[in-house]
């Protein structure tokens, strides 16, 4: 059983024979390389799983990690007089980040 088999972005060349798995996060604090390493932990099964699967010769985990988020971005967001969480503008640019991302690859 696989726990983590979701990731965002999933690409598997077969005349390559190689995977690549793709997982976008946007971290609410600074931990950006510690965010990339629970990254590619989490998808260790995962990858070996597509590598007997698909007899692939190899599959990379690839985490794009952005820290993009200003100290003083509460106090902008109330001087703008806007009641939202940080953590929801992160969501919507992940989201959009991953959709760029797809319609790039496709």
């Amino acid at each position: 059983y696989i726990d983590h088999r979701k990731p965002d972005i999933l690409i598997i060349d077969l005349v390559q024979r190689r995977g690549w798995i793709i997982d976008v996060a946007i971290p609410g604090d600074c931990r950006v390389t510690k965010k990339e390493e629970e990254k590619v932990n989490k998808y260790q099964g995962l990858r070996l799983e597509i590598i007997r699967s698909w007899s692939l010769r190899q599959v990379d985990i690839i985490p794009v990690v952005v820290g993009a988020v200003s100290r003083n971005i509460e106090r902008w967001l109330e001087k703008l007089g806007v009641v939202i969480r940080v953590e929801h503008i992160q969501k919507t640019v992940l989201l959009g980040t991953a959709n760029i991302i797809r319609r790039t690859i496709q």
